[in-house]
């Protein structure tokens, strides 16, 4: 599976140009000073869990100082923010309900994919009986590897550092901001696009109120249901879904996994078969 690189420079030039003095930058002044907060790559054509914006925890100014996350001068670029892997982060407490979650879903997934060859087999639908034997061998290797070989993706709507959202939202919505945010969002749009996930799973309410009630057909054509008109809903499926370059992509709404506010355990028992009954009605495969 490729991968997207974040091109840093881009977001540096979002930040630049909304910064006024970048020689007087101070993280303790407001959100745009904190710098950004973003993975170093995406993966293509995979599960996207789709959140706001990275935290901003308490003590986080202490630590910016000696890890040089606001700015660095390295020849004559400016650097404003931070990029990291998420798999340096998989036994935190806020990613690791989210990659055991991507590990439980692609295993899922993968022996759904098993047991529709198993049963091949059984039929003799007239496929070589060795073509199916390899295949079936190559998911079981990846079945049992799940947890160690499985890329993860995850992104934010925003790179701004703050706990709070509604300070985010507040902040978003000042005159003097919003171009600020909407570049961020364009770039976001532009990620998802060429990353090409095969779903996107929204893990934070107000990142699908964002996406539902505002941005809608900005979101790769994302049509809300009306009285008259089911929208972008698939009544089968039981999903909504939007078109990114020429793939119909399953877009789900649901609750945080991780920390405070998490989604408890009947609905996560639900999400996960939704899930399964959404990835065998369109045929998707992870």
């Amino acid at each position: 599976m490729e991968n997207v690189v974040i091109d840093t420079k881009a977001i540096d030039n979002i930040w630049k140009n909304h910064i006024k003095n970048p020689d007087e930058l101070n993280p303790r002044d407001n959100i745009v000073d904190r710098g950004y907060h973003i993975e170093k790559e995406l993966p293509k054509g995979g599960i996207l869990f789709l959140g706001m914006n990275p935290s901003y925890p308490k003590g986080t100014e202490d630590d910016t100082k000696k890890r040089t996350y606001i700015r660095k001068k390295d020849k004559d670029t400016f650097v404003y923010g931070d990029s990291y892997h998420v798999t340096e982060k998989s036994d935190d407490n806020y990613w690791k309900p989210i990659v055991d979650a991507a590990v439980r879903i692609t295993r899922e997934n993968i022996r759904m994919q098993i047991m529709q060859l198993e049963q091949m087999l059984q039929e003799n639908t007239g496929r070589k009986k060795e073509d199916i034997e390899r295949e079936l061998k190559r998911l079981h290797h990846r079945h049992k590897r799940c947890d160690r070989d499985l890329e993860f993706c995850h992104h934010d709507l925003f790179f701004v550092r703050e706990t709070n959202q509604k300070k985010v939202l507040s902040l978003r919505a000042k005159a003097n901001c919003r171009s600020f945010f909407a570049e961020q969002l364009k770039y976001t749009i532009n990620l998802i696009e060429a990353a090409a996930p095969k779903i996107i799973i929204v893990i934070n309410a107000g990142a699908g109120n964002l996406i539902k009630d505002e941005l809608r057909t900005d979101f790769f054509g994302l049509k809300p249901a009306t009285k008259n008109d089911v929208g972008s809903w698939n009544e089968e499926c039981g999903v909504d879904i939007v078109k990114i370059g020429e793939r119909e992509v399953p877009i789900i709404f649901t609750g945080m996994l991780s920390s405070t506010g998490r989604i408890n355990k009947g609905t996560e028992t639900t999400l996960f078969w939704n899930i399964r009954h959404i990835a065998r009605q369109l045929k998707i495969t992870f």
